[in-house]
């Protein structure tokens, strides 16, 4: 039995999707199709998951700690909404006799749902399909394994030439070509975590790990095919500007991230470098798909707001499908979350990519609008207990020349 759209249609949170964002929904296997028998509990009271689910047949009894009971039956008007949507859950909800029920993740239903009316920019996005918007496209992109992630032209033209007209192609050098491009980083990391290349399942610890798995013959292939093959060729010169942009952040970031962690002692400077370097790779996608999406027309500002509502869950969103291990996923997730806690817990990558993001911003405007860095929980992680500020600058500078020095391989 598998889900229709007249199935999804009985639900309200459904019935405010287009037919378009319904049918993709379907196509990619998000909403699920479940069974219980009788006695089998689905939701447990007090947990906090990630999910949304709606009744389709039978009947749920809905437990609250005191022993108080809520029956619910398919198809009542209480039916057509999600069951018990407050979290962490008020109630353990159990089916009474056989029960067929939908699953589904709440973040997916919820961005679908924001983007049909308006982006948080308040820009509408129509196209000849419908009501889509960027979110919806990347949605459906990411789940049907169709993203193509690219990289700036001026880059892909250094790499490509220094592989093909150079007789030091050795895994040093590839190394650190790939860590001035997260796109290039990103996929072959993605590569590197294939059965065929990580027969043990080990987690990627740092680029020279990647490089040891692959090989010096298929990275050097993969670079160089993807140096021609997925360049942005921007037709909105606005978007190519924000690229360079989202580009030059992204190696800064990954550099101050690298310096932290070595200034600190607590964690592996070339884990988070790479951590850093890859934590954007939603602004990337989003890009891509603005400058693909000929309907939509917004100026710069517009798109930057774009990029700052979605990006963090979109670039999530591809490295968890793409399989990267927690810390990428969390700090693509996280990285603007500037009150982050994560209390009890010790400095992690995601809280060095908060701290090197906010400093990337000394000396533009965003920083007049950044909180201190004293009051940020990840700050007080590191235990710097005097001359911050001092501090803080040295690790800027430092950042800068681990910047240069970067860009030098192809100067050499």
């Amino acid at each position: 039995m598998s889900v229709t759209l007249e199935t999804l249609r009985k639900f309200s949170s459904f019935r405010q999707l287009s037919e378009d964002q319904q049918q993709m929904l379907l196509s990619v296997g998000e909403v699920k199709l479940l069974n219980a028998l009788s006695g089998d509990k689905i939701i447990t009271r007090g947990s906090n998951d990630e999910f949304s689910f709606f009744l389709v047949t039978g009947t749920l009894k809905l437990i609250a700690r005191d022993g108080q009971t809520v029956v619910i039956k398919a198809d009542s008007p209480s039916a057509r909404q999600p069951i018990t949507q407050l979290k962490p859950r008020q109630y353990d909800v159990v089916a009474d006799g056989s029960v067929v029920y939908l699953k589904v993740e709440s973040q997916v239903l919820d961005n679908l749902s924001a983007g049909m009316q308006t982006l948080a920019t308040g820009i509408q996005v129509e196209n000849e399909s419908g009501n889509a918007d960027v979110y919806f496209q990347l949605y459906h992109d990411i789940k049907s394994d169709q993203v193509v992630l690219p990289t700036l032209p001026d880059v892909a033209t250094k790499i490509n030439k220094a592989i093909t007209g150079s007789e030091k192609s050795n895994l040093l050098t590839l190394g650190h070509m790939v860590l001035i491009d997260p796109a290039i980083a990103a996929k072959l990391i993605k590569l590197s975590h294939t059965p065929r290349a990580n027969a043990q399942a080990l987690e990627i610890e740092d680029i020279s790990q990647v490089m040891s798995r692959l090989g010096l013959h298929k990275v050097s292939e993969v670079v160089r095919v993807l140096s021609v093959k997925d360049v942005f060729k921007p037709v909105n010169q606005l978007h190519n500007q924000l690229m360079k942009e989202v580009w030059q952040e992204s190696i800064l970031v990954s550099s101050i991230a690298a310096q932290l962690a070595e200034e600190s002692e607590l964690l592996d400077p070339q884990k988070a470098q790479l951590v850093g370097l890859i934590h954007n790779v939603g602004a990337i996608l989003i890009l891509d798909c603005l400058d693909k999406d000929k309907s939509l027309i917004a100026d710069l500002n517009q798109m930057r707001g774009i990029i700052a509502e979605l990006s963090s869950n979109i670039g999530a969103m591809l490295l968890d499908k793409w399989g990267f291990a927690e810390q990428f996923v969390t700090a693509a997730k996280d990285a603007q979350q500037w009150k982050r806690a994560n209390e009890g817990r010790p400095l992690d990558y995601c809280d060095l990519v908060i701290l090197a993001k906010l400093l990337s911003y000394v000396g533009t405007s965003k920083f007049e609008n950044m909180p201190l860095i004293t009051d940020l929980p990840a700050f007080r992680k590191l235990k710097w207990q005097k001359n911050h500020v001092m501090l803080g600058l040295q690790v800027i500078n430092k950042s800068r020349q681990r910047v240069q020095n970067l860009l030098q391989v192809f100067d050499e």
